[in-house]
Order: structure tokens, then sequence, then C-alpha cells
């Protein structure tokens, strides 16, 4: 039969291991819910990224389109004017080309503006994306510090209180 002070001793070292694996699993679990999330962001950013990418060919094809009506605009006005036999006179032309000019700006500063807009956003995201990405993994490194501390500490006070034990009970 054992004697009461290795029973106290091996209480404190079983006592001891279990804060420690204990402090291990919360570990580990914090590493997994890390990873986890660095991978649901990666995920984000790429789709964000890929979102961006879209935009640009969008706002491009569009704007080609709004240039190629104005180039058939143009074109219609150039052959109104030549069939009604006003060739020299070309002052509607010149009008109607000015206007037409000027919204032709308008409508690409306004599609290049909201493309700005679109990828300052998307920018924006993938930012807070990266800020969340190092809080996990500053958080999972804490809280894995946090277990081994508190492993350390419950040990401490378990050997203590054990050693304690065995000085009043005389063993």
């Amino acid at each position: 039969m054992c004697d009461p002070a290795t029973l106290l001793i091996g209480s404190t070292l079983i006592g001891t291991a279990g804060n420690f694996v204990g402090a291990a699993m919360t570990a580990s679990a914090a590493q997994a819910e890390n990873e986890y999330r660095q991978f649901q962001l990666d995920v984000q950013n790429k789709q964000l990224e890929n979102d961006r990418k879209l935009a640009e060919l969008n706002a491009s094809q569009v704007e080609a389109q709004r240039r190629q009506e104005a180039r058939r605009l143009r074109a219609t006005n150039e052959a109104f004017l030549a069939g009604s036999g006003i060739g020299q006179s070309m002052s509607f032309l010149e009008g109607a080309d000015k206007a037409a000019d000027r919204a032709l700006r308008q409508d690409v500063a306004s599609l290049r503006l909201n493309l700005a807009t679109t990828t300052s956003r998307i920018a924006d995201q993938i930012s807070v994306n990266k800020a969340q990405s190092q809080f996990s993994s500053a958080s999972a490194r804490m809280q894995s510090t946090m277990a081994y501390t508190n492993a350390f500490f419950d040990s401490a006070s378990l050997a203590s209180s054990n050693m304690f034990k065995g000085q009043y009970y005389k063993v």
C-alpha cells in the first residue's frame, strides 16, 4: 500500500498533468479556430479581388459601348447633313458634336467615378479582412499563453495546497 506522502505527490503530478493537457487542448483549439478564420478571410479576399476585376472589366466594356454609340451618333449626323445638301454649313454638326462630346465625357467620368468608388470599397474591405486576420492570430496566441499560464498557476496552487496538507497531517 502507498504511503500518504506518495499519494499526495502522485495527486499533485496527476493534477499538474491534467492542467497542462487542458492547456494544450485549449491552445490547439484556438489555433484551429484561427486557421479556419484565416481560410475564411483568404477566400473572401479572393472573391473581393475577383469582384474588383469584374467591375473594372464591366466599366471598360460600358465605356467602350458609350464611345461606340457616340461615334454612331456622329456618323448619323454627318450622313444626315450630307444627304440634306448642306455640306458647307457645319454649324449644326459642330453644335451637336459639342453636346454629344460633353455628354460622353460626363458619362465616362461618371463610369470612372463609380468604378473608383467600387474599387475603393473593395480595397477597404480587404484591408479590414487583413486586420481581422492579424487580430485573429494575436487572439489565438493570447489564448494559448493564457491557457499555459493558468495551468502553471493552477499546478503551483495544487502543489502548495498538497504540501500544506502534507505538513498539516504530518505525512
